[in-house]
């Protein structure tokens, strides 16, 4: 049975990626990760933050995490720290509620109060009574002097003549654009060259072939993809680990 350690490293090997690489995406230090995949725990913090380093190094791989973390288990003979047993709880007396009758009845009165200081602003009986509001004269309005318009100059008649319209994509090429919202580590083969290999963040990118584009995501959630002007959407999930490829298709005869 293979152990720990290669595992791991095939994993990494097998999807064409280095330690760094690893370590910029997952943002877990490159001498815990050798450290990993060469079993020497001894250099590693502790069983806590192994456990750790080994669900996020396994989901970034594509590897079970659950069977990453067993097998770690397995081979340390690591054994579940027993759960402390739970405080009775102690029935606390809770001070008696105090009453809010006097605060109701406060608000009450405020109330009417206010009810009736607008019946006695809008009700027509006012006037009956002789409470009459006092009448307001408006400010005499200042007349403003308008300055006679100046007629434009007419403009003479500029003729334009329309330029080159641009072509659009022909057939035989392959375009994708890449929107990153966050962060993915990304590897870009172009008709069999790796043409990017490296960490994306919040920002737009665009490759073009003539035969064919191979992507690599190590968190697919964080790449809104279009191909060719059509947009694709997400082609996984947050951390996920995807590798997609478009083919260019052939110029009609």
């Amino acid at each position: 049975m293979r152990d720990l350690g290669n595992l791991l490293r095939e994993a990494r090997e097998n999807k064409g990626l280095s330690l760094e690489q690893a370590e910029a995406a997952t943002r877990i230090r490159y001498k815990f990760l050798a450290a990993l995949e060469n079993e020497d725990y001894s250099a590693l913090p502790g069983a806590v933050y192994v456990k750790g380093f080994l669900k996020t190094y396994a989901t970034y791989l594509g590897l079970d995490p659950k069977q990453v973390v067993g097998l770690y288990a397995a081979m340390t003979g690591l054994r579940e720290t027993p759960q402390t047993p739970a405080v009775p709880l102690v029935a606390v007396p809770m001070e008696e509620a105090r009453s809010l009758r006097p605060f109701i009845i406060g608000l009450a009165v405020i109330a009417a109060a206010l009810l009736l200081a607008v019946v006695y602003v809008r009700l027509p009986w006012r006037g009956w009574l002789g409470l009459t509001t006092p009448t307001v004269q408006p400010a005499p309005t200042p007349t403003a002097t308008v300055a006679p318009t100046a007629t434009p100059t007419p403009l003479p008649t500029v003729t334009i003549t329309p330029g080159p319209v641009s072509t659009p994509t022909t057939l035989g090429e392959i375009h994708v654009q890449f929107v990153v919202t966050g962060r993915s580590w990304v590897q870009i083969v172009v008709d069999g060259q790796v043409t990017y290999s490296g960490l994306l963040e919040n920002e737009t990118r665009e490759w073009a072939g003539t035969q064919k584009i191979l992507a690599r995501l190590g968190n697919a959630g964080a790449v809104d993809v279009t191909v060719n002007g059509q947009h694709v959407g997400f082609l996984g999930g947050a951390g996920e680990v995807v590798v997609q490829e478009w083919a260019a298709q052939p110029p009609t005869p």
